[in-house]
């Protein structure tokens, strides 16, 4: 029995070495992939850095460049103007229902209309102002218009 053992031994360590030779190459390809992958890694880190200093130049020499990147798609444009039309007709209703509460402006609207911001009702004044039915009165401070129902002094 003790024979038997020491073949298998003999016979396992054989497998294991011949095994070893057999993954040796593989392992030597493994590590030279590695090594390539990281060189790749390391050129695309530099030629991104090239490119960012290249936009950086492009933004500043050419205008245009900064507006493409800040343009909405057509469908965003149409959500805002129709989110920005509902707006207009609530500041349009709530105008009409308490008339002139103190003075008109995007802020004071924007604090009693539900569903609103400053900003958006600006945007809605401004359509209300094409349409005629409010029109600036004065530049407030800090630079905000004020606006007056029209026929109404």
């Amino acid at each position: 029995m003790p024979e038997e053992r020491s073949i298998t031994l003999e016979r396992l360590a054989e497998m294991r070495e011949t095994l070893s030779r057999v993954v040796a190459p593989v392992k030597e390809e493994v590590a030279e992939l590695d090594a390539r992958l990281e060189r790749l890694d390391e050129e695309r880190r530099e030629l991104l850095e090239v490119r960012r200093e290249l936009m950086a130049v492009v933004r500043v020499a050419d205008p245009t460049e900064r507006e493409k990147k800040a343009t909405k798609s057509k469908a965003t444009k149409a959500q805002s103007n129709g989110h920005i039309r509902e707006v207009a007709d609530k500041v349009e209703e709530h105008l009409k229902r308490h008339g002139e509460d103190g003075e008109i402006t995007a802020t004071s609207l924007a604090r009693v209309i539900p569903d609103s911001s400053p900003q958006s009702v600006r945007q809605a004044l401004e359509l209300l102002t094409d349409s005629g039915v409010v029109r600036v009165d004065r530049k407030t401070r800090g630079g905000g218009l004020a606006y007056k129902l029209v026929g109404v002094t």
